[in-house]
């Protein structure tokens, strides 16, 4: 009786330490775009869209200085960590040391583009850097699970920056948004060595390490090929539907993708157990995915219909919320698989599939919106999720 009690008690610890990781990964991953969403109204509100569509711009091409940046770090570093657990500290700072060159690349490319001038280029490059630093950080905060630790930082800077803009006196232009979220990132990094330092301290040591920028390359690619695949069918749109249509559309895909990344909330803070198991517990995983995303899909794809009738205004058809149901779930079983084929060291053909799902985009929707306008387009973006996890489901099986 007492050996059933131990053990009931020792699942119950087990069961909430799971739950209490998912949910602080997922304020972790969920409080920069909320930070940024605040930071975007209050500047609008306060000096106007101008102003923010100004910056915007130049915040993309921070963001995509960063992608390249990061290299497929993150996801390479799991992997590598899992493999050899004693050579975290190793790992990362060789890591750090041959990205460094690819910071200081993107760096002259700013100053040399005439767009952005001397001034903007020198805080850009400081942004890029710390940007660069801090964000090195995500694969230690994920396999030490210190979440929040990030959340604590996160939102600490993110309510520093939110006062300073809102009580700023005076005008306020592009350059001195930039300047304060470079000093913003300045500080998260700063804060993020500070508590780190004794075992992950960064090396900015100049070495073209080749070697390990091709081990990674293919997680880069498979990032850049995600971020064109969540994009591609938006940008198609845009010379097929009307811009009521065309708001309705994007709109409900940021929706329906952010649906889908509760998959990758759920999982990602125990990746680093993922690569060490058998087929079979991997299978297992991905039933209990499938099985959760079943039962979390009709409230997500109900509340999103609710928020697009009530506060959008947009029409809400059966079509859709069949279809968005149908798009959300097969992600969930994917995602144990996509890990798999990662664990097993075949990566690139998650790339090809990626590549293979943008190709049919491209070639299909431009018929797919003309006829069947939206409702023919999330049909048809449903019906590639189900596809894709099949796929994922044998190349898996073929890699073990």
């Amino acid at each position: 009786m007492r050996l059933f009690a131990v053990t009931e008690n020792f699942t119950n610890f087990k069961y909430k330490e799971r739950l209490k990781n998912i949910l602080l990964n997922g304020i972790n991953a969920g409080i920069t775009p909320i930070f940024s969403l605040l930071i975007s109204l209050l500047i609008v509100r306060t000096y106007g869209p101008l102003l923010w569509g100004d910056f915007v711009q130049i915040l993309l091409w921070l963001n995509i200085g960063a992608h390249f940046a990061a290299f497929g770090s993150k996801e390479f570093l799991l992997r590598k960590f899992s493999n050899d657990p004693s050579e975290t500290s190793t790992l990362f700072k060789s890591s750090i040391e041959a990205r460094f060159p690819i910071v200081i690349a993107i760096s002259f490319g700013f100053i040399a583009l005439p767009y952005f001038g001397l001034i903007r280029a020198s805080w850009l490059f400081l942004w890029l850097f710390f940007r660069f630093i801090y964000q090195s950080y995500d694969v230690i905060i994920i396999w030490r699970k210190k979440f929040e630790l990030s959340i604590l930082v996160e939102a600490s800077i993110g309510l520093v920056l939110l006062f300073a803009l809102k009580f700023w006196q005076g005008n306020i232009s592009s350059l001195n948004l930039i300047q304060c979220f470079a000093l913003a990132e300045i500080a998260k990094a700063l804060f993020m060595i500070a508590l780190n330092y004794q075992e992950y301290f960064p090396s900015f040591k100049i070495i073209f390490d080749f070697t390990q920028l091709k081990e990674s390359s293919l997680f880069f690619l498979i990032g850049f090929a995600g971020l064109l695949h969540s994009r591609v069918d938006q940008l198609l749109a845009t010379h097929y539907l009307s811009s009521t249509s065309l708001a309705f559309y994007q709109i409900l895909m940021s929706m329906l993708l952010l649906c889908q990344s509760i998959a990758h909330f759920i999982l990602r803070p125990f990746v680093k157990n993922q690569y060490r198991l058998s087929e079979e517990s991997i299978n297992k995983i991905a039933l209990q995915l499938l099985l959760i995303g079943g039962l979390l899909s009709p409230i997500l794809v109900l509340t999103t219909g609710f928020i697009l009738n009530y506060f959008y205004h947009f029409e809400i058809t059966g079509e859709i919320i069949i279809s968005g149901f149908i798009f959300i779930v097969p992600f969930f079983y994917s995602l144990a698989y996509i890990y798999s084929l990662y664990k097993m060291k075949v990566e690139k053909q998650v790339l090809w599939v990626n590549f293979a799902v943008i190709f049919l985009n491209i070639l299909v929707l431009p018929f797919v919106f003309p006829l069947y306008g939206i409702n023919g387009a999330i049909i048809f973006a449903a019906s590639l999720q189900v596809i894709q996890a099949i796929v994922f489901r044998v190349l898996a099986k073929r890699a073990f």
